[in-house]
């Protein structure tokens, strides 16, 4: 098991007056577990929460100060595999959201996402890499319809750089 925390800040700035519209401050604490499978794969689970602390400007789209003020609880699991000469990690995650300030004050949402990242090592340190991903939002309680259906794709390419220390 492995656990970590991080504390995150995030920004909404309006490019026509450079003006910064919405700050998150976001409060993480996250575990995680691998598992190895016999066929050399990796099932990875993981789960967290966050604290979202936000403080937002009514030039934006955001009618409060701490309107999007809410905390998360999430859980995702991941399988780690080969198929050929691309890896590749199917991922679903769950996560839950509940909102507290002003006109938010009674939404909540689960959001569903499911996703594929597939990869090809191009040399050691160099990789391609392709990602989907489909999200359905459900929301309640807001006093917009924050529902939706998404779907991403996406390409990249990924440097990766370690060191190696010899002990003594």
């Amino acid at each position: 098991w492995s656990l970590s925390g991080v504390v995150s800040y995030n920004m909404v700035k309006l490019t026509i007056d450079d003006t910064e519209v919405m700050r998150d401050y976001t409060y993480s604490l996250k575990t995680l577990k691998a598992f190895s499978l016999s066929s050399g794969a990796n099932l990875v689970f993981d789960a967290g929460v966050n604290i979202h602390s936000t403080d937002s400007d009514s030039s934006g789209d955001y009618s409060g100060r701490d309107e999007m003020n809410r905390y998360d609880i999430s859980s995702s699991l991941a399988l780690n595999t080969e198929l050929g000469f691309l890896d590749a990690t199917p991922k679903y995650t769950l996560q839950y959201s509940d909102y507290s300030k002003g006109a938010n004050s009674d939404r909540s949402q689960f959001l569903h996402n499911l996703s594929l990242k597939l990869s090809y090592d191009i040399t050691e340190h160099f990789d391609l890499e392709l990602s989907t991903g489909y999200t359905i939002n459900d929301s309640s309680g807001s006093n917009n319809d924050d529902d939706y259906e998404m779907f991403d794709a996406g390409a990249g390419l990924k440097l990766s750089a370690r060191s190696e220390s010899t002990r003594l």
